[in-house]
């Protein structure tokens, strides 16, 4: 085998064309990532992310892998030297490995170059070095996986002709249906009911999440059993393979496949592990009993920022449909795209109904004229009853632009589970704030009262009221009561908490005179007791008099001045 390897590879460097099919492909890809601008454009997208290369890779390898491979079997059977090659005392599986081997490393000899991309983002990157390794080597590992299997595909191709030219379109149009073909059959409406089943014979169901830096055993087991495959095929084709007859071989192959969906084994490499889910979001996308729709309108001809927000939420949404076994489907939309006028208006004005504003962004274009673009970040997720409008974009004053979009993709997973089970849900628990012991008013708990309204009814209740039905509410918070409690009320609690009941207690026994705070830089503390810590103690709690100052205080937005009508906000401690 290394003899046929070596063989191979010095008659491919032997001749000036195997170097010009190399210098092509890497002067191509370099246009398209560093020159042309366009959606592949690195340094116009302003991020140091590699993402645009694996997502060029899979078209420009289309083409490589098939002229590289093209000549391994037809060359000998046009020359005459297959029949002698396939006499020697040599078996048919050894003369095809070393072809696909001799295929595959010239593929990694065309890989190599492209590993001064990440080097050159390393130093481009503000601050240097600031980019996620783990997700660059897990998103090469996924090239290399489906490279092999273009080569195994282009082997097969060139083994059942003598021409090269026929070999190098057999191989194309080969690596092409694998790549996008199974796509193409799963949107066909007669095929709906298999649409998954059909997703998952394509090459794009399973390199997309490693070009992510998300490893799956499944999707590595579907590219080695596509490999062997095509491998068993071309050792099919010759003289003494017969005994590798499909009855045994494609069983265990699809064997390992279903094997490997039901292990679901995989490893997060990036660096911050974003693709990896809670444990409460992976059980609420398994446990789905419907088809859910969402559609995206973050979409246009975004700035960096909106772009990352865009991706984060398309590349999370990809990793809950493959959870929930594509009950789960999402489109992209851009309304600004839409041809017809009074369409896209009553679209707009449809978005702005359910709080999916429009945002207004001013650009310098190339020839330094301010454009405006009205951009819609937010989300529809809906099922046959059900709608829910999301908005994308966490906008919280005093935050620089790209804090408010780190924050935005921080919160990506809590805001899409939260539309999921408001789309899902079933029924409506309650929830109640008690009342009677001087607790905060409405206006202090508002804002998590609004919150827990999206999923709950939110009631406010006196202990009498709570005693009428120990069962009927799920929780019950009690926010920073002021007055003691009666022995009734602590009976009526302890009742509730028995009987299955949760409470949130919000407690503070030190009292501090804010407005003296203000006058002056020290004032007392005073212990003042809610008559609860008999109560509490039972339960294995005690609240000591005590009080901690921050030391590291948390910065809060303060209004500084106006630009404008505008007001404009400083971080202050």
């Amino acid at each position: 085998m290394r003899e046929l390897i070596r063989k191979e590879l010095k008659g491919f460097f032997a001749s000036l064309s195997g170097y010009v099919v190399l210098c092509f492909f890497l002067v191509a890809n370099g246009l398209f990532l560093w020159v042309i601008p366009g959606m592949y454009n690195i340094p116009g997208s302003g991020l140091a992310d590699l993402q645009p290369f694996f997502s060029l890779a899979p078209v420009l390898y289309l083409f490589l892998v098939p002229v590289l491979c093209m000549r391994l079997f037809a060359e000998e059977k046009r020359t005459g030297t297959l029949e002698l090659l396939l006499t020697r005392p040599v078996s048919v599986l050894r003369i095809v490995t070393a072809k696909y081997l001799s295929g595959f490393l010239l593929v990694l000899f065309s890989i190599l170059p492209t590993l001064i991309y990440p080097l050159s983002l390393w130093f481009l990157a503000q601050p240097e070095g600031h980019i996620d390794v783990g997700g660059i080597i897990g998103s090469y590992i996924g090239l290399v996986f489906l490279s092999g299997m273009y080569v195994a595909a282009s082997v097969w191709a060139s083994s059942v002709t003598e021409n090269q030219i026929v070999a190098f379109l057999y191989g194309l149009v080969l690596s092409f249906l694998l790549l996008s073909g199974f796509d193409f059959l799963s949107d066909l409406p007669a095929l709906s009911e298999f649409q998954n089943f059909i997703l998952k014979l394509g090459v794009n169901y399973h390199y997309e999440p490693m070009s992510r830096g998300v490893i799956a055993l499944e999707d590595v087991t579907y590219f080695l059993t596509v490999i062997a495959f095509f491998i068993w095929l071309t050792v099919r084709k010759y003289h003494g393979a017969r005994k590798w007859k499909a009855v045994y071989v494609l069983p265990a192959l699809l064997l390992l496949n279903v094997a490997a969906v039901h292990l679901y084994i995989r490893a997060d490499i990036t660096d911050d592990k974003r693709y990896t889910l809670s444990e409460n979001t992976r059980q609420l996308l398994k446990n789905l009993d419907r088809g859910i729709g969402v559609d995206i309108f973050l979409a246009g001809n975004l700035p960096p920022g909106m772009q990352k927000l865009q991706y984060a939420t398309t590349r999370m949404l990809e990793e809950f449909r493959r959870i929930t076994g594509n009950k789960l489907r999402y489109s992209v939309t851009n309304p600004a795209e839409i041809q017809d006028k009074e369409e896209q208006k009553q679209l707009v004005r449809y978005l702005a109904e359910r709080g999916i504003m429009p945002v207004n962004l001013s650009r310098t274009t190339e020839d330094e004229t301010l454009s405006q673009q009205f951009i819609f970040p937010g989300l529809l997720v809906y099922d046959d009853s059900t709608e829910v409008s999301l908005s994308l974009l966490q906008n919280v004053p005093g935050y620089a632009a790209e804090e408010n979009i780190n924050h935005s993709i921080e919160a990506l997973e809590y805001e899409l589970t939260k539309a999921l089970r408001l789309v899902t849900r079933k029924e409506k628990k309650a929830v109640a704030f008690l009342t009677g012991h001087g607790e905060l008013p409405y206006k202090e708990v508002e804002d998590i009262a609004r919150t827990l309204a999206y999923y709950y009814r939110v009631d406010f209740v006196s202990p009498d009221t709570l005693a009428a039905d120990l069962s009927y509410y799920r929780a019950l918070i009690i926010a920073g009561p002021t007055k003691e409690f009666p022995e009734k009320d602590k009976y009526i609690l302890d009742q509730y908490v028995m009987n299955g009941g949760r409470i949130l207690w919000c407690i503070d026994e030190v009292d501090v005179n804010h407005d003296v705070l203000k006058e002056q830089e020290t004032t007392y503390a005073v212990y003042r007791p809610l008559h609860i810590e008999d109560m509490l103690f039972k339960y294995g709690v005690r609240i000591n008099p005590d009080i901690l100052l921050d030391g590291n205080c948390v910065l809060v937005p303060v209004v500084t001045g106006m630009h404008g009508n505008t007001p404009e906000y400083s971080p202050a401690p």
